[in-house]
């Protein structure tokens, strides 16, 4: 840095000038601001470029410390995570083992019940379709025996039905037999009665 040097004629002769400063007045404010920045250093660019270069440096070994520590504190998370992920991933083998386990005993246990539950049924089954055939078959014999029954009964009602039947034309034949007989009498005797009116009539016109 250099120190700040004031020219407190050339500042006096400025506040007599512009401002109406008396020259004792002048002079005395002069005197008064010299003494008063006297020791005061002025900052030069190259000392701010000093002062940015080493606070550069200070931030860039700030800045690698903490990328150093930041990659400590990831390699530790990261180191953490992949122990808790193999952790998991090995908690995760033993769950689904467990799991196949489980869900292979319970597919055997339920195949078993379902072909002792196929079983049950296909007997139970086979037991009613017997039941039903032997029911059927009694329902049949009854059903033929009752058929066989009425056949009977309709061939006796036939037999009767044919006797009456022949009876009936029998006494049909005979009274249309005997009523043709009565009808060749009635004939002959009109044609016997008309005979003997016209000879009657012929005798009697002579």
């Amino acid at each position: 840095m250099t120190a700040l040097a004031i020219d407190t004629l050339k500042l006096a002769r400025r506040l007599r000038e512009t401002a109406g400063f008396t020259p004792e007045h002048a002079e005395a404010a002069a005197e008064a601001f010299a003494d008063a920045v006297a020791g005061t250093e002025l900052v030069t660019k190259d000392y701010l470029d000093a002062k940015l270069s080493e606070t550069k440096a200070e931030l860039k070994a700030d800045l690698v410390e903490v990328d150093h520590h930041l990659e400590a504190k990831i390699a530790g998370v990261k180191a953490d995570l992949e122990s808790s992920v193999h952790g998991l991933e090995t908690k995760i083998a033993g769950t689904q083992a467990s799991l196949e386990t489980k869900i292979a005993g319970t597919q055997a246990s339920l195949e078993a019940k379902i072909a002792g539950t196929q079983a049950s049924l296909e007997a139970k089954i086979a037991g009613v379709q017997a039941s039903l055939e032997a029911k059927i078959a009694g329902v049949r014999a009854d059903l033929e025996s009752s058929v066989h029954g009425l056949e009977g009964k309709i061939a006796a009602v036939q037999t009767g039905l044919e006797g009456k039947i022949a009876a009936v034309q029998a006494g049909l034949e005979a009274k249309i037999a005997e009523t043709k007989s009565d009808l060749l009498k009635w004939v002959f005797g009109a044609l016997a009665a008309q005979t003997a009116f016209l000879s009657a009539i012929k005798f009697f016109g002579h």
